[in-house]
């Protein structure tokens, strides 16, 4: 009987410590996924007694505050810790972090417990809050045209991490297009309202976007476009008329009298500015009479104008139809034809009667 007994006994001992052993060296993490920037909670169990530590890489994993787990070489009691994923597990896809809490004894029989945590692939641009919403207000890219479907070069090239960018626009581009990209669908992205306006000529216009993500994080991307300096010149480098032979055009005159033959209905001018991009009407130019004026009004980019001015001067005929047209309205000439007139008649009766 007593026989039975000390084998009960050294069986319940050994049973004891056999429970003793599966509590040592456990480690039960709160998931078995890490992403970056997060962390993982591990519940620390071990043998009243016994000394253990706590080994992880820490180029990959660090403490995420406190804990009472004491010095982690010099583990002696159940506790509690926090472990961190850093940036670098984004470099690689499916990479595995090693946690290992192992006892620390002289003796071959030393224990550990070692878990294996799987790292999502993840990056800053898709995380989400703590909601569940999308803070990702980035945009993928812009597109800048002119009012001729011309393509904007932006300085810098587009960088989604790049807020500020410049280009410049002929004199010649009134308007622009500004087409935006968003990353993610669900975030909004909204032009300032002067993208629709004339652009200021020789000024910067600022022209921003601002973009919204789900969650409400918002950022803003400026564009600053330099349109050219518009010609201000509204003078002509040469003026020809074919009717007119003697015509010389001179730069500081801007009225002349023209003189054309009296068949001339309309002149043929050829007026050049200095400017390429400076407007040219000419009003007038047609039944032309004796004191008719041409006008020439050259406008420059800006607006502003000046006028030239064409008097015509016909020539009077020099035909002996004309001349005695013209003799016939002159009352002296005619006095004196008739004066001549009256002498020959008296002369002719009086050589009759003789």
């Amino acid at each position: 009987m007593k026989k039975i007994l000390n084998m009960f006994i050294l069986v319940l001992f050994t049973s004891f410590v056999l429970i003793i052993n599966v509590r040592a060296a456990s480690l039960a993490p709160t998931n078995p996924v890490i992403n970056v920037g997060k962390n993982v909670e591990f519940t620390i169990t071990v043998v009243q007694g016994n000394e253990y530590k706590l080994a992880f890489d820490e180029s990959l994993l660090e403490v995420d505050g406190n804990h009472n787990c004491g010095n982690r070489s010099e583990i002696t009691s159940d506790c509690k810790i926090k472990l961190k994923a850093k940036a670098d597990l984004s470099l690689t896809s499916d990479k595995e972090v090693v946690v290992t809490l192992s006892e620390n004894a002289d003796n071959d029989a030393q224990k550990s417990s070692t878990v294996t945590i799987k790292a999502n692939k993840t990056t800053t641009t898709t995380a989400t809050s703590s909601q569940g919403k999308s803070n990702n207000a980035n945009l993928k890219s812009i597109e800048v045209l002119t009012n001729d479907n011309e393509k904007v070069e932006l300085t810098p090239a587009f960088a989604s991490n790049i807020y500020e960018y410049s280009a410049e626009v002929p004199a010649s581009v009134k308007t622009i297009i500004v087409t935006p990209t968003i990353e993610d669908s669900k975030s909004n992205a909204i032009i300032s309202d002067n993208v629709n306006d004339e652009l200021k000529s020789g000024e910067n216009n600022k022209i921003t976007i601002k973009v919204t993500a789900e969650d409400g994080t918002a950022k803003l991307y400026t564009l600053n476009i330099k349109r050219g300096a518009l010609s201000a010149d509204p003078e002509l480098s040469s003026l020809t008329i074919k009717e007119s032979k003697n015509f010389k055009f001179v730069p500081e005159k801007h009225t002349y009298n023209v003189k054309v033959d009296n068949s001339v209905k309309s002149l043929t001018i050829i007026a050049e500015p200095k400017e390429e991009s400076t407007i040219v009407d000419i009003e007038g130019n047609e039944n032309l009479e004796n004191g008719s004026k041409i006008k020439i009004r050259v406008t420059a980019e800006d607006g502003t104008a000046r006028l030239y001015t064409l008097v015509i001067i016909k020539n009077e005929d020099t035909t002996d139809g004309a001349t005695a047209v013209a003799a016939a309205k002159n009352p002296l000439i005619i006095a004196g034809l008739s004066l001549v007139g009256i002498i020959l008649i008296g002369g002719i009766i009086y050589v009759i009667k003789k």
